[in-house]
């Protein structure tokens, strides 16, 4: 049961021990804070790393402005910076449900399948590893596409590792594991 907690907890974790080593350097460096990227719109989303942030002095300056995610790309735009539009990346480590084991080889399995499907065009993509099976998130607009390319996208997923590929019935919907956490 402890550990199962633990394994639910490993954002908490991780970000804990990433902001104990920040802040130990901005000490160092005589600075004030450290800052996060996190906006208005993780609020509303299961983040236990925000715990550990405050527990150290970090700051979020986008939540203390209400930035959203949509100001964000806005305010990038006007600003011509390349990455505006550029889809979210969280950490590999949130494509395994909570209870799994984080293992190097699990996250290279995720990485070289969702590298691959976006070789392909897919700019969206999410691989949610349940172990030998890979659940594929993409929107909803793309299926068509990803079924006429099934087979090869089967055989690449395959020799990554995977047993079985399986498109999400709902589409891509960013932080769909903890839904179910």
């Amino acid at each position: 049961m402890k550990q199962q907690a633990a394994l639910l907890q490993r954002c908490f974790f991780c970000k804990n021990e990433l902001y104990s080593t920040l802040v130990d350097i901005s000490d160092e460096l005589n600075f004030e804070w450290v800052v996060n990227g996190s906006n208005l719109d993780d609020k509303g989303d299961y983040r236990p790393g925000m715990k550990a942030a405050n527990l150290h002095k970090v700051r979020s300056p986008l939540i203390e402005n209400e930035f959203t995610k949509k100001d964000i790309r806005k305010f990038a735009s006007k600003r011509n910076l390349e990455t505006w539009d550029r889809p979210a990346s969280p950490c590999l480590s949130s494509r395994l449900p909570y209870g799994t084991k984080v293992t190097v080889e699990a996250l290279l399995m995720v990485s070289n399948s969702e590298k691959y499907l976006r070789k392909l065009g897919f700019k969206i993509v999410r691989v949610r590893h349940y172990n030998s099976k890979a659940l594929i998130e993409i929107p909803k607009n793309e299926f068509r596409k990803f079924k006429s390319k099934y087979d090869e996208i089967s055989k690449e997923l395959q020799k990554i590792g995977y047993k079985e590929i399986e498109l999400e019935s709902k589409g891509f919907m960013s932080g769909s594991l903890n839904i179910k956490a």
